[in-house]
């Protein structure tokens, strides 16, 4: 089943919501970690929940939930939702403040937990690999955001996704400034087919 944990109280995907004035809606403020599960335990929970800090002091967003009670919280989701295995996100945000990129930076935000069945890949991936695509947009650099930082705001990587659907790829692979690739989704496959290399130095 999939199931959300909001700030300490699990309730239904339906009953999941948050303010329009939440910072993590109008500016992609606020920060999460992405898990999932192994014979119903969090793979690797600990240092999830130690990056999550760590990208959240990079933002200079305060937790006001301790690591231990967050790692909790999420296994109670897991457990909750009675999946044979279970994805899992992980976020904390900002909070409501006022208008303005300034306005409410000290508001204590929320603590979601959202778990749902995990839903592993198509074996052919693995099999036969994927058609990926060098996109014209370039990946962000580290002088205009830190990429240690899993924050909510992924228009970088939407609008490649949305380069390589028109050129019927399956994923993209972004190039930093000076042309080296930088990231992609699936980084874990065996076999790769690059339908676009013109633009790789």
């Amino acid at each position: 089943a999939t199931i959300v944990n909001m700030d300490g109280k699990l309730v239904s995907p339906e009953e999941a919501k948050i303010s329009v004035f939440d910072r993590s809606f109008l500016f992609g403020d606020s920060v999460y970690e992405t898990l999932r599960t192994y014979g119903g335990k969090i793979f690797a929970i600990s240092q999830h929940v130690e990056r999550l800090f760590e990208s959240a002091r990079r933002i200079d967003l305060n937790i006001s939930v301790s690591e231990e009670e967050i790692a909790a919280r999420c296994q109670q989701t897991v457990d909750a939702g009675k999946n044979d295995e279970s994805y899992c996100r992980l976020m904390v945000t900002r909070g409501v403040g006022s208008f303005g990129l300034a306005a409410g930076l000290e508001t204590p935000g929320s603590v979601l937990v959202m778990v749902r069945p995990y839903e592993p890949l198509d074996p052919v991936f693995y099999n036969e690999g994927l058609a990926v695509v060098i996109p014209k947009v370039r990946r962000n650099p580290p002088e205009a955001l830190d990429p240690a930082i899993k924050s909510g705001n992924y228009l970088n990587n939407i609008l490649g996704a949305l380069e390589a659907r028109r050129q019927g790829a399956d994923d993209a692979v972004f190039l930093s400034l000076d042309g080296f690739a930088a990231t992609g989704k699936y980084r874990t496959m065996n076999a790769v087919h690059l339908l676009n290399c013109d633009s790789i130095l």
